[in-house]
């Protein structure tokens, strides 16, 4: 049986060593100064650890996060983000963002919003936004999006939203996003709902404000932002 874990604990978190520098395809990713970035992202994730993705946190609390963020976006390590896809690819888990399209999938009636997911596929410009739906025992759900992403410059992706899919985690043996999706793609059609999106109509862009190996932050189109760390 899947561990279920509590959507109010965050992962452990943990940095190794790094060098003062190291190369990227786009350019070098400076490390110098780092320990006063570890200072900023320390505080940020302590801060956000007992706002269950942002869905406690009041306005005071917005504002207040809202400057922690700022200051760890002006010490932003990586240039040109958006060019780097070694460091964007990966599955990311949300552990902040002031959108409400997310976080009101938390407050509707009878569901707790388990984890939310994006997973970056730079080599297809391909994205997945994933968010584990938890309820009645046995019946746990599973909301994906999928979409695809252009670089517009070093900083802005725009993203352009394909389908959406609705399923059941155990009707679709759901373990984890990076299992899930190989399954999604290797396979003959899950048992899911698939609603087809307008992608002309639907998208949006995300600016990424900060990327390091195991934290990113991103400012979209809605004024919303989104701090994400790489599991």
């Amino acid at each position: 049986m899947r561990e279920q874990r509590s959507p109010w604990v965050l992962p452990q978190v943990t940095w190794p060593y790094l060098p003062l520098c190291f190369p990227s395809k786009t350019g070098l990713i400076t490390m110098v100064g780092y320990g006063s970035v570890m200072q900023e992202k320390l505080k940020l994730l302590k801060a956000v650890a007992v706002t269950n993705r942002g869905l406690l946190a009041s306005p005071r609390v917005q504002a207040e996060l809202d400057q922690l963020i700022r200051q760890l976006e002006a010490q932003n390590p990586t240039a040109n983000p958006a060019q780097t896809p070694e460091l964007l690819s990966g599955c990311w888990q949300l552990l902040y963002t002031t959108s409400t399209d997310v976080l009101g999938l938390g407050r509707l009636p009878g569901v707790s919003l388990g984890q939310v997911y994006q997973v970056i596929q730079a080599d297809k410009n391909r994205v997945y936004n994933i968010a584990e739906a938890q309820g009645i025992p046995w019946l746990e759900g599973l909301l994906a999006v999928k979409a695809r992403f252009e670089v517009v410059n070093p900083m802005r992706v725009a993203i352009y939203f394909e389908q959406s899919m609705l399923a059941l985690q155990n009707l679709v043996d759901y373990q984890n996003p990076t299992q899930w999706l190989e399954r999604l793609e290797q396979e003959p059609p899950l048992p899911m709902l698939q609603i087809p999106l307008d992608s002309g109509r639907s998208q949006g862009w995300l600016d990424i404000t900060y990327l390091d190996i195991d934290l990113r932050i991103n400012r979209g189109d809605k004024a919303n932002v989104f701090v994400l760390a790489r599991v």
